[in-house]
């Protein structure tokens, strides 16, 4: 089986993560196994000072997915540093928003879709003039890469999270740090915050934490009110259903809980069995509006010393009130980063690092379209 050098200053764009890289390079090489030395582990992300220095803008991918509340219109948060605002019914590119010096993993529209903030590994979240393109504003506080943003119900609040182990509150009047939050009730190596939520009509604010719990914050205090334990490993990413009431958080711990807003029960846990031998992760969830429908894309490795090979890049479409698997959708060559469905229900969008963004009919599983993204930029 034929084995590839590759340089970690020229593919290791996404993270300081141990998982993240190994994910990378495997999935440039789906059908062979990759050699790589020099791995930095997650914990140099909040613990040391000797990661790897901000690379370079990457080639075209995406990383995350959003709609706007009608459907009509996507944003993808790309691999080369920049925002793009797509019309779904055409495929057609409406705007590139650039200003980010790295990966941005996300972009979120306010409550009244005037304002798009985005997250990055430059450490910065950037304020968005939705209709014009404009960038309004930088909000720079956090020391390290900044993986999630929300918007409080109100559209005047902004939280984030980042591998600097805090959440940060803002004043999108003032463009001002309102309050930092720190979840301190864990000795696990990880203390990255990895996701967020408003909750409870903006009085709440929920974060998925790297030692693999949930935090409730509360935001006119500031205190950390409620602790959900269940993962056991980072939860990487949430979702909040359409009347508040249920959380989905899914993690590396390669399975999706589904608990309740009010009382912090675990409702249930979507998870295939186990694979022996194999390193499952979820890598993004998303909730339907009708909540009938939860979905997860995974990914599932192998791992000999310094070697990586992938076993599985799947989408998953679960029943939310059954817990039955209903599809398991197998994606060649690249995984899916992002994962949303349409306002409709009617369609699964995803998208990765080959950067496609792939329609699946949640009824039959079938793809329907596909459309992609422009050529970036050149790496300067």
């Amino acid at each position: 089986m034929k084995h590839h050098n590759i340089s970690l200053a020229g593919l290791f764009a996404l993270s300081g993560c141990r998982l993240l890289k190994t994910i990378l390079v495997a999935a440039l090489f789906p059908a062979s196994l990759v050699l790589l030395s020099g791995l930095v582990p997650c914990q140099a992300q909040t613990a040391s000072s000797n990661s790897l220095p901000p690379p370079k803008k990457t080639s075209p991918g995406i990383f995350g997915i959003g709609f706007s509340r009608d459907g009509r219109t996507l944003v993808t948060g790309n691999f080369n540093g920049t925002v793009n605002l797509w019309d779904v019914a055409g495929g057609r590119l409406l705007r590139t928003l650039d200003g980010h010096t790295d990966v941005v993993y996300k972009g979120v529209f306010s409550p009244d879709e005037k304002v798009l903030a985005s997250c990055s590994r430059d450490g910065k979240i950037k304020l968005w003039d939705t209709a014009t393109g404009r960038e309004l504003r930088t909000l720079a506080g956090h020391t390290r890469p900044v993986k999630a943003v929300a918007f409080s119900p109100n559209g005047k609040l902004l939280a984030s999270v980042s591998n600097d182990g805090t959440l940060r509150l803002w004043d999108l009047g003032s463009g001002l740090e309102q309050r930092s939050f720190v979840h301190t009730r864990s000795g696990a190596v990880d203390n990255s915050v990895y996701s967020v939520l408003f909750i409870s009509h903006g009085e709440m604010i929920v974060a998925g934490n790297g030692d693999g719990t949930i935090s409730y914050w509360e935001v006119a205090s500031g205190k950390e009110l409620r602790i959900l334990k269940g993962h056991t490993n980072g939860v990487f990413c949430l979702a909040l259903s359409s009347d508040g009431r249920r959380l989905a958080s899914g993690s590396d711990d390669h399975t999706v809980k589904l608990w309740d807003v009010a009382t912090g029960n675990e409702i249930r846990t979507f998870a295939d069995k186990k694979m022996e031998g194999v390193s499952e992760h979820v890598r993004a969830i998303s909730l339907s509006s009708d909540g009938k429908w939860l979905a997860s894309s995974d990914v599932g490795f192998t791992a000999s010393g310094n070697q990586y090979q992938y076993i599985y890049k799947r989408i998953k479409i679960w029943n939310l009130k059954t817990g039955e698997r209903v599809f398991a959708l197998d994606q060649p060559g690249f995984e899916i980063n992002g994962v949303a469905f349409t306002p409709d229900n009617h369609l699964l969008a995803g998208a990765g690092a080959d950067g496609i963004i792939k329609f699946w009919n949640v009824k039959s599983g079938q793809e329907e379209r596909s459309f992609p993204l422009p050529p970036g930029k050149n790496p300067q």
